[in-house]
């Protein structure tokens, strides 16, 4: 502070939109976007829209539009995307999946997709007070500070039969790095995209020793 016109804000509690909470008793601290989530459910009308449990609909295939999107329309999704990435790779790795998948439709979006945006910003809505936490290990856990795990879903995208692919590793207890991504290759079984994503796991796990 003697070199530079600082001053001190003491405990944190806000970093880039993100909701810092403490328990130093208990050794616990959460991070949260609710505010960030209630800013965009309200810039896109959505605080009253019908409540989300998934982030995206399960009975509805996401394929390409056989039709043109207008520049308005494009434009629309474009934005709802976008607002939902930040929180997909900040705090909500739950919607990870959500996220890579609506980005894959950013040229050219159907109402389908659109309405599939709107849901997974409903779903952020219903669950904004979701946290992730991280607290000190137990002496029983010490085994259980760092953790990593893969998954694949074969030959989901019904339209190029790719499988995703993703992981996870968590961090005192807390989810720190994720990752959910169609693999680049068709895979001709689930155990070979389960390898495949296990490979791609393992070279995080490279980058992280």
């Amino acid at each position: 502070m003697s070199y530079y016109e600082i001053q001190s804000l003491r405990e944190i509690n806000w970093f880039l939109g993100i909701r810092i909470l403490r328990d130093r008793k208990a050794k616990k601290v959460w991070l949260c976007q609710d505010s960030y989530i209630d800013k965009i459910a309200t810039r896109f009308h959505l605080e009253h829209h019908k409540p989300a449990h998934v982030p995206l609909p399960p009975d509805v295939d996401l394929l390409p539009y056989d039709g043109q999107a207008t520049a308005q329309e494009i434009h629309a999704f474009q934005q709802r995307v976008g607002s939902i990435n930040f929180p997909a790779v900040i705090t909500r790795p739950d919607i990870a999946f959500a996220s890579s998948r609506l980005a894959t439709f950013l040229c050219n979006p159907s109402p389908k997709h659109l309405a599939a945006a709107d849901q997974t910003i409903s779903y952020l809505y219903r669950t904004r007070t979701y946290a992730i936490e991280y607290s000190a290990p137990t002496l029983e856990d010490k085994q259980q500070i760092f953790l990593c795990a893969s998954d694949a879903a074969y030959a989901d995208d019904p339209e190029t039969r790719k499988s995703t692919g993703g992981f996870l590793y968590k961090l005192f207890g807390g989810p720190a790095d994720w990752h959910s991504t169609k693999q680049k290759t068709v895979t001709t079984s689930s155990t070979e995209a389960e390898l495949l994503a296990l490979s791609y796991a393992s070279k995080e796990t490279i980058w992280w020793h």
